[in-house]
């Protein structure tokens, strides 16, 4: 079952702002080193850096009109560090503790896809997004088949994307399609503000004695380009990687409008840093941080006066810091100036929504047995059940569902499909309880193994497979055999009432196979699933008999 969910409905755009107008990125190597340069030239010079945690349960800030664009859910798998001015979950840049590095830059040309069946992220947070579930630039360029850009945005970015085995990528939306240039295709690791084959151009209509000294776009990545070149060709190196790569930031500077320079070291798991306001070289080594989202985030203002190593500097995140950070930022933004105080607050707490999935994340047979456990229930009291279904009623606002705890969900029917839900139950006869089938939940794991990963949704796994063909992996069945999926969410008590209600399915299958009689045997598997967070797949049979050597 597929949840619908409430887009998040702000006064104003919460991403439209026009960061990174004039920056610029480089990867940079010496045959056995490679370090990534960038940086960030804007008028507004407050930041954080922030230790993201992994493990943490996302649904994303979308801007435009409600129910105009279905928000991304997942579950953080990789730690990172970032760099943010717009507040916690909008980075500008990060690594991620994989070796991943995102950074943006303005891009006039760029034009975001209109909304389709993917879900939506805003142009700051896709950079949350990635570092939180890829760690290959390979796995980046895969996610747009699931996972796109919001069409509201009106700050046009694009995106320079590299991995610790070094791959690098340039990633731009125009004309609302995602075009790449990687591998042969990025014959220079370099990016500025204007369209990568329109720079690249450029650089090779450049004489071979020409000097680009201007602070252009074109020029300023034809000299990152020709110190991309020569460092690769020096040998050995004048210095070390990463303070050659701060000599070509400083380089292609925009002079006070170079706020900010960062330096990943995607080999060894290294940040480092300098603001126009705080010149000394600072640097974060990821080794050092606790990523376990049972700890707080750390968090650490770029323009302290610190050096060297800042490990043992960052301090606990706070809601507080997190609003001053946004509404500093936006008053000093001269098109921002006069946003409302209630949307400032909406960005400023939006990660109190966030969740560390924490002991529950890990105690998976618990929410299986859960769910298992729920299914009962209802099938041997569904009268009872039908008065847990009725606590649902009076949190409906229109087709918006607005469970505490749990967000805003939006329905395709409203309080008629509740209504319809408790009606059936209260009509209906008990059953029997269902019993676990080891075998049966193993079927469940493969496809959560297969799909939960990639992201995709639906009974049929990559291999064509559906529920019978992998039940017979494990064992011959008899009567009857289906499956039921739910989408995102922690509570098993939620996965089971939704497939209850069965919201926007006509012929209203999902309730259908928890109050099937044919059914005596359930096996369930719980994960995560790269798009909505978690996903729970719950198979049945009349009877099961395993192989030789497996389970029941």
């Amino acid at each position: 079952m597929r949840p619908r969910l409430l887009t998040v409905a702000v006064a104003t755009m919460l991403v439209g702002w026009g960061v990174a107008r004039a920056c610029s990125t480089f990867v940079i190597e010496d045959g056995t080193r490679r370090v990534f340069g960038k940086n960030y030239d804007w008028d507004v010079a407050d930041g954080l850096v922030i230790v993201n945690k992994r493990g943490m349960a996302k649904r994303a800030l979308i801007a435009g009109p409600a129910g105009t664009e279905a928000a991304a859910e997942w579950v953080s798998r990789y730690g990172s560090v970032t760099f943010n001015q717009y507040g916690r979950e909008l980075p500008c840049g990060g690594m991620n503790e994989a070796g991943l590095v995102i950074e943006l830059m303005w891009l006039d040309e760029t034009v975001y896809a209109v909304p389709d069946a993917r879900r939506a992220v805003s142009n700051l947070q896709w950079i949350q997004y990635q570092l939180d579930v890829a760690d290959s630039v390979e796995e980046v360029i895969a996610s747009d088949a699931s996972v796109r850009i919001e069409s509201g945005g009106t700050a046009r970015v694009h995106y320079l994307v590299a991995d610790r085995s070094g791959a690098v990528a340039t990633i731009e939306i125009l004309q609302g399609e995602m075009v790449v240039h990687t591998g042969a295709d990025l014959p220079v690791p370099a990016l500025t503000n204007d369209t990568y084959d329109a720079s690249l151009a450029f650089l090779e209509g450049l004489p071979a004695d020409g000097t680009p000294s201007t602070g252009s776009s074109l020029h300023r990545f034809a000299r990152a380009a020709r110190a991309c070149a020569g460092a690769a060709s020096t040998a050995p190196p004048p210095a070390r990687l990463h303070e050659r790569a701060f000599t070509v930031l400083d380089d292609i500077a925009q002079e006070d409008y170079t706020i900010w320079q960062i330096v990943y070291d995607m080999m060894e798991g290294r940040v480092y840093f300098r603001t126009r306001d705080a010149r000394a070289t600072r640097f974060i080594d990821f080794d050092t941080l606790d990523f376990d989202c049972t700890s707080p985030p750390r968090i650490l203002d770029m323009n302290a006066a610190h050096a060297g190593d800042v490990s043992e500097k960052l301090v606990a995140y706070t809601r507080a810091a997190n609003i001053d950070l946004v509404r500093g930022a936006f008053r000093q933004t001269e098109f921002l100036r006069s946003t409302p105080e209630t949307v400032i607050r909406t960005v400023g707490v939006y990660p109190d929504r966030t969740r560390c999935t924490g002991s529950e994340w890990v105690d998976r047979e618990a929410v299986e047995a859960a769910v298992i456990a729920e299914h009962n229930l209802a099938r041997t009291d569904p009268q009872r059940y039908a008065r847990l279904l009725e606590e649902w009623r009076p949190y409906f606002r229109g087709k918006r569902l607005e469970l505490p705890g749990r967000g805003t969900i939006a329905t395709e029917e409203g309080v008629k499909a509740l209504e319809e839900a408790i009606a059936f139950l209260r009509g209906a006869d008990s059953l029997p309880k269902l019993r676990p089938s080891p075998g049966l939940a193993r079927a469940a794991r493969d496809h959560v193994r297969d799909t939960g990963p990639a992201g995709t949704m639906g009974h049929v796994g990559s291999d064509g497979s559906e529920p019978a063909d992998r039940v017979r992996r494990y064992g011959r069945w008899s009567g009857r055999v289906g499956e039921n999926i739910a989408y995102g969410g922690m509570d098993a008590r939620e996965f089971v009432m939704r497939l209850i209600v069965d919201d926007g399915v006509a012929d209203r299958s999902h309730r259908a196979n928890v109050f099937s009689p044919r059914y005596r045997l359930a096996g369930v598997a719980f994960d995560w699933h790269r798009e909505y967070g978690t996903m729970c797949v719950i198979t049945y049979a009349g009877g099961f008999e395993a192989y030789e050597g497996e389970e029941n």
